[in-house]
């Protein structure tokens, strides 16, 4: 059985390709103050093309970009002034998402 390290709701385990000194820059950089504007730029994206409220079912849209480009800081700097549910979904080593 593999083992497993939990740091802040990051699992890695032994098979998987991790260089640890990465792992610890990338959850310290969160502590860093923010800089630049994509979740502002994002909301009015989203703003300019959404359509009447009358005639939407649910607001929600897909961010796909190559890893390490801020997705996830952008989405989590937009959660701190508009309601987000933000989903993750990846593939696991398994093959499970």
């Amino acid at each position: 059985m593999a083992s497993s390290l939990c740091l802040k709701k990051v699992f890695i385990t032994e098979t998987q390709l991790v260089n640890h000194q990465d792992l610890k820059i990338n959850l310290e950089s969160w502590d860093v103050t923010y800089v630049g504007k994509a979740d502002d730029l994002l909301y009015n994206h989203i703003v300019a093309f959404s359509v009447s409220e009358m005639d939407t079912y649910a607001r929600y849209t897909s961010i796909v970009q190559s890893s390490g480009m801020g997705k996830s800081r952008a989405i989590d700097e937009l959660s701190k002034k508009h309601l987000v549910v933000p989903l993750n979904l990846r593939m696991e080593p398994d093959g499970n998402v």
